[in-house]
């Protein structure tokens, strides 16, 4: 990480700067600031700030306030501790761009794939120079909006062990990105909890199956330590299985993509209570609908 000790230098004057704070100041206590949330508004007129219908006007001491309680300086946690970044001060972190809807290859452009936000995460890994891969480093047009950033976040986490920046386009969005860090660094993992929980789902053959596709699509997920704590044999064996019909992917079966499915079933047997609640949510919806 790139520590930044050269001289800073004052472009605005004293005169520009008190004329700068003055507007601000205007800005949110005269002319006000709308919110189309509704529970943004509620939360300022809580606060004690004057508010009329959608619009917000602020006490610039209260902004002051509010603004002081940020940190001025933080880590940035990596899943690898040697790639952990600090924020602030003379430290400079550079990441990937975000939300280009373009690649360009050579004379050619075009819309952007999941193939290139994989290659560019990649990217990110490889070079040194780069602290973190970063976020939507491109909009990859080939998969539904409305599960997109899953697979956005799952190439962050799996591609690349520095910093990321996960989905905040929505609240749900950014939920669901935070369950899946927590599914990721849960601690304390063992692929011995893992078999005694196939155990306990059916047998290992039968409920394994999820890792044996797992396996296939993803055979960066399962270690050496995964075929020590479960032989190969039942991996085998579960091929020529028919779903059991209290197998853990069950509950998925109505989500739109099936690597989602498979993915946090073979990730999440630590904590299966812990499942994000959409997809059961779905999962419950698309149910009713087939049954309609």
């Amino acid at each position: 990480m790139f520590v930044n000790e050269m001289p800073r230098y004052e472009i605005l004057s004293e005169e520009a700067m008190d004329t700068l704070d003055r507007g601000w100041r205007r800005i949110v206590s005269e002319l006000g600031v709308e919110f189309m949330l509704p529970e943004a508004v509620d939360y300022f007129e809580k606060a004690g700030q004057r508010v009329e219908d959608n619009k917000v006007f602020l006490d610039p001491e209260f902004v002051l306030e509010q603004v002081a309680k940020a940190p001025s300086e933080f880590d940035l946690q990596a899943r690898n501790p040697d790639h952990t970044v600090h924020i602030g001060g003379d430290h400079m972190v550079f990441a990937g761009v975000y939300g280009p809807p373009f690649v360009r290859k050579g004379e050619e452009r075009g819309d952007a794939k999941i193939a290139d936000f994989e290659n560019f995460v990649r990217l990110g890994q490889s070079f040194p120079e780069m602290d973190s891969a970063g976020g939507t480093v491109v909009e990859p047009e080939d998969r539904p909006l409305d599960s997109r950033h899953l697979d956005m976040v799952y190439a962050l986490q799996t591609l690349s062990d520095k910093p990321y920046m996960g989905s905040v386009i929505s609240a749900e969005n950014a939920n669901d990105t935070v369950e899946m860090g927590k599914i990721a660094a849960q601690p304390g993992f063992s692929w011995l909890v893992v078999r005694e929980r196939l155990a306990s789902w059916g047998g290992l053959g039968a409920a394994g199956l999820a890792l044996v596709h797992v396996r296939k699509l993803f055979p960066a997920l399962l270690p050496e330590a995964a075929f020590d704590a479960i032989p190969c044999a039942p991996w085998r064996t579960a091929l020529t299985l028919p779903m059991r019909s209290r197998h853990p992917l069950d509950l998925f079966r109505g989500t739109r993509r099936r690597w989602v499915q498979l993915w946090i079933a073979g990730a999440a047997l630590e904590r299966p209570s812990e499942l994000p609640g959409y997809l059961v949510h779905r999962a419950t919806r698309d149910t009713r609908a087939e049954a309609g």
